[in-house]
């Protein structure tokens, strides 16, 4: 018989290879016996399946439920086995962004801004920043950590952008502001930064989550008219022009390479573009490739909705349904029911029996 020594390796290489997709999987596991929960409750655990398995699975997706008055957070599984989050801190939260396991969540009735990770339930307030009048606002959260891998960064440092359309200026018309919060220092920066819009137009607004690509976030304007840019390094904001895509159906993603993407559909075709540097040395939208969705019939409306940053899925409502595309294979698959909703924020997370998910949290699901 092999030493007990041996036997615990042995088990614990066959539980790294768990598929963490499906973390009914390691939770099942940890109520074999106890040998192996202790194993699968070793704090090197999860950081070793992390460091195996890469990517964090898509465990669902978050979005705001409109409740009349108020909107509620709500968290849908891509599968039945996915785990239950945590609920969130105060259910009339309303989310305005996702990112490296973090959710960022604005307080409305007492205007302030929560990150709060629904794994281990913790969270952390950050007030509200000192700008002026404002009648459109976004935000987008981030790990701050240098070199992170995003496996499991959760509990390290984070920085917020506040992106605020403010009311027309002296010369008629709008500006967008930001400011930034740091985790570390505990405070909002005190300058600004500043581009200057032009006259207002029909439809401006930010819609959906932001994208981050090298070094940058990204929002969309006026419903895909325009593109923000806001430069994490510099500090600086700037606006861009968008590919020729339909107004109000598309969305930014990542292109090959890691940089700046975006993508939208016209019938049953899934058309991507990259922003890339032309051979004049100035950089152009250049387009991509061309996807047939296989999505209903051709009677059916599609939407794009979102990108999950790392997993290289476009999301898109039909049918009632909401439905990611894996950009690779072209395949479409169906993971949730849609609603009255029309922006979605993609969860990503590894899940492993030692975190602080109990099974009486119930986190609202559609």
């Amino acid at each position: 018989m092999a030493p007990p020594e041996l036997m615990d390796d042995l088990i614990g290489e066959i539980l790294l290879r768990l598929p963490p997709e499906d973390p009914e999987c390691l939770v099942r596991a940890s109520l074999v016996c106890k040998p192996w929960r202790r194993l699968l409750s070793d704090p090197r655990f999860p950081r070793r399946y992390r460091e195996f398995h890469g990517v964090p699975p898509l465990l669902g997706f978050l979005h705001n439920e409109d409740g009349g008055r108020q909107f509620f957070p709500r968290f849908v599984p891509v599968k039945e086995a996915s785990p239950i989050l945590n609920p969130p801190p105060d259910p009339h939260c309303y989310i305005l962004d996702c990112r490296h396991g973090r959710v960022l969540l604005l307080n409305g009735y007492n205007p302030s801004l929560i990150v709060w990770d629904p794994i281990t339930n913790s969270r952390q307030d950050l007030g509200w920043p000192k700008l002026n009048y404002y009648y459109r606002y976004t935000a987008a959260v981030l790990c701050a950590l240098d070199g992170c891998d995003h496996l499991g960064c959760c509990g390290g440092p984070f920085l917020v952008v506040f992106v605020v359309i403010d009311f027309p200026n002296e010369l008629g018309g709008d500006d967008a502001t930001t400011r930034t919060y740091s985790s570390e220092t505990g405070t909002w920066t005190t300058g600004v930064s500043s581009v200057y819009l032009g006259l207002p137009k029909p439809g401006r607004k930010m819609i959906g989550s932001s994208l981050l690509a090298r070094g940058a976030l990204y929002f969309i304007l006026e419903n895909g008219r325009r593109i923000l840019k806001y430069d994490l390094a510099g500090c600086g904001i700037s606006v861009m022009s968008p590919p020729p895509l339909p107004v109000g159906n598309m969305v930014l993603m990542k292109a090959e390479g890691g940089g700046l993407g975006a993508c939208g559909v016209e019938g049953h075709n899934l058309h991507l573009w990259a922003w890339r540097t032309g051979p004049n040395g100035i950089p152009e939208w250049e387009r991509g490739r061309v996807i047939q969705l296989d999505i209903g019939d051709l009677s059916t409306k599609l939407d794009v909705v979102d990108f999950a940053e790392g997993a290289g899925s476009i999301f898109i409502f039909a049918n009632k349904g909401v439905f990611a595309v894996d950009l690779k294979s072209g395949r479409a698959r169906k993971i949730g029911k849609g609603g009255e909703f029309k922006v979605i924020f993609p969860f990503m997370s590894f899940y492993t029996p030692s975190t602080s998910l109990m099974p009486t949290d119930l986190f609202p699901q559609s």
